[in-house]
């Protein structure tokens, strides 16, 4: 039972340090404003964790968050990093406000299935999820 938790603990560590890298990158291109590159760069991110983003991202909310647990081994601190993701992926469509709303939907989305698998109150958690649906709203 040791092995298989010392595994999983490898695996989660292993995750963590790609999502932490790929926000790193993002932030990088988002302060250098180099949208140009930012396609390029999210698909070669993104692969690394075997996720086609585009794909994911356009699939209903049931399949994306099966998808997402697979991915992501059903851990709420990796879905609030990938939430992340997909929040400052989503700020690069600037004109693109229905791609926008999508990516800034699927966070939301990760973000309240958080709260609904964790059941504790996170003043940090909740600020994000009220900041998104103000954001939500202004693209409606």
């Amino acid at each position: 039972m040791t092995v298989q938790r010392d595994y999983l603990m490898i695996q989660i560590e292993q995750l963590g340090k790609v999502l932490g890298k790929i926000l790193a990158d993002l932030f990088g291109l988002k302060s250098n404003n180099d949208f140009e590159k930012y396609d390029t760069v999210k698909e070669q991110l993104f692969s690394e964790l075997g996720i086609k983003i585009d794909e994911l991202i356009n699939r209903n909310n049931v399949d994306f968050l099966s998808i997402v647990s697979e991915k992501l081994i059903n851990n709420t601190l990796l879905y609030e990093k990938f939430s992340d993701v997909l929040f400052e992926t989503g700020s690069f469509y600037n004109v693109n406000t229905d791609k926008r709303k999508t990516y800034y939907s699927k966070s939301l989305l990760l973000l309240r299935e958080i709260v609904s698998k964790t059941q504790t109150f996170s003043a940090e958690l909740h600020t994000k999820i009220l900041n998104l649906e103000k954001k939500l709203e202004t693209l409606t």
